[in-house]
């Protein structure tokens, strides 16, 4: 099983995801799981935010390509 190492950068040719629980201060990170296409990785994303949970997908250079989303304005 892969580790998160808590680098928002891919494996090369690959899109992280990365998740963060808006309810405790400070938020808190977690992986989801690294995706081979970008139209799978967003797919995902979309399925995966809430208004306490919010995703992110980057790219191997750790660039954000897809932003979180969530229902919460604060965040």
């Amino acid at each position: 099983m892969a580790q998160w190492d808590g680098s928002n950068k891919a494996p090369k040719g690959q899109y992280r995801m990365i998740g963060t629980d808006t309810f405790p201060w400070p938020h808190e990170d977690y992986w989801i799981g690294d995706f081979a296409s970008l139209p799978e990785a967003k797919e995902l994303a979309n399925t995966r935010s809430e208004s306490m949970n919010v995703v992110a997908v980057y790219d191997e250079n750790g660039t954000l390509l897809f932003p979180a989303r969530t229902d919460d304005p604060k965040v």
